[in-house]
């Protein structure tokens, strides 16, 4: 097998944990308080905003207890879901961003989000493609 469970299991990096930690909170902000972008609040009223903070919060946690569920294929699977809702939710954000922003003043911040959602949907093509080989793996040897 050119992959094992630990390799599968790679994602709980203390980056990736920070980033998931952070994006919940500041999106239980955004959900209770205030939105953390002016650039949301351009775009969305707050039903809107509501439900992207929300997403974004569900997409995080999701993510999180993925990565922390004991039994690896079932964390595996968990993960790939919450990655794909923060592509969604972070890619959201990330077009409010290209839209309401200029490259002077939020670059980085569009950068960073942009990276979260590279880096979520390799994540998911990763989790995808190892879960391929365990199951041809497993296959071959219950034959």
């Amino acid at each position: 097998m050119s992959t094992d469970l630990y390799v599968l299991r790679d994602g709980r990096h203390p980056v990736v944990l920070g980033i998931l930690v952070f994006l919940a909170l500041v999106s239980l902000y955004s959900l209770v308080i205030d939105p953390p972008s002016r650039n949301i609040d351009l775009a969305f009223d707050y039903p809107q905003r509501a439900i992207w903070s929300a997403q974004v919060l569900t997409a995080a946690l999701v993510t999180l207890t993925g990565l922390h569920l004991k039994d690896r294929i079932l964390g595996a699977l968990v993960e790939r879901v919450g990655w794909g809702l923060m592509v969604v939710g972070v890619g959201t954000y990330l077009t409010i961003l290209a839209t309401y922003s200029t490259w002077s003043a939020a670059g980085i911040v569009f950068a960073i989000s942009a990276g979260v959602v590279v880096g979520s949907a390799l994540r998911i093509r990763q989790i995808t493609r190892d879960l391929h080989d365990l199951r041809r793996t497993s296959r071959a040897l219950d034959a």
